[in-house]
């Protein structure tokens, strides 16, 4: 079903298409999650079912928790730098946004 979607709107996203300008990101997406029919037959490229790109995915995938984490980090980081200068809250569209988004000590 998706990758009926993904053949209706290849068209679309072409460079004389409706959409041009998704052209990179619909392709990255298409790529990550359907693997490219083209197979690499010479060195030093990996020659089995694990090519390059299906490698490069699961690198993706294993690090999201360690960018959550990251993240994670650094706003507390940030809290307890807020908290020993007397910082209440942020000001501008950042405070906004944590505000939005943050949780609330």
């Amino acid at each position: 079903m998706l990758r009926k979607i993904f053949d209706k709107w290849r068209p679309k996203t072409r460079e004389y298409g409706e959409y041009p300008i998704l052209r990179g990101a619909f392709q990255q997406l298409d790529r990550f999650l359907y693997s490219s029919p083209k197979k690499t037959l010479t060195a030093p490229h990996i020659r089995d079912a694990n090519n390059v790109q299906r490698l490069m995915n699961n690198f993706v995938l294993a690090t999201i928790p360690c960018w959550l984490i990251g993240t994670w980090n650094l706003g507390e980081q940030t809290s307890f730098a807020m908290n020993a200068i007397g910082m209440d809250t942020l000001g501008g569209w950042r405070g906004s946004l944590v505000a939005a988004l943050g949780p609330h000590l």
